[in-house]
């Protein structure tokens, strides 16, 4: 187990470079994802793989990983510690577009909505900070009760 990944410390650098083993999950247009079957923490809370997205470059653009379970304020203050206070916190507003759809086996509905400002007390489902050469999201999925964490670059750090 890796105890403390900075995980944000792989973005800009060669996929070729990292310490782990990926596997190549999908090959798009202008950008290859790879998996990481690696046990390990980010500020003390733990994960089971890893996501990483190289341009065509191959240069890691974009580092995530879920937890299963929503963060709760103990999480959300060690994210303040170690990246101050976020940029945004994000809830629904307005619904922009719902459709619904089905087949054989499923029913789904794709739910668009505006995002307002809020608090941590007011469940919100984006919470963003912006970095030097950097951005953290953490997107709070309440109704699966999973987060998952994003380190991006910006697309002028590429």
């Amino acid at each position: 187990m890796y105890d403390n990944l900075i995980l944000y410390e792989f973005l800009g650098k060669k996929i070729e470079n990292l310490p782990f083993n990926c596997t190549l999950k999908s090959k798009l247009e202008y950008s290859y994802i790879y998996e990481l079957n690696l046990k390990g923490a980010f500020l003390s809370v733990p994960f089971n793989k890893i996501r990483v997205v190289s341009n065509r470059r191959n240069i890691i653009t974009e580092v995530s990983f879920c937890f299963l379970k929503v963060i709760d304020n103990s999480i959300f203050e060690l994210y303040n510690n170690k990246f101050g206070y976020p940029d945004n916190i994000l809830k629904p507003d307005k619904i922009v577009y719902n459709e619904e759809w089905e087949n054989e086996e499923f029913k789904s509905t794709k739910v668009v909505s505006k995002l307002k400002e809020t608090s941590f007390e007011n469940n919100p489902i984006l919470i963003k900070w912006n970095k030097k050469d950097y951005q953290v999201r953490i997107f709070l999925k309440h109704e699966l009760n999973i987060s998952e964490v994003i380190f991006s670059l910006f697309p002028d750090k590429i």
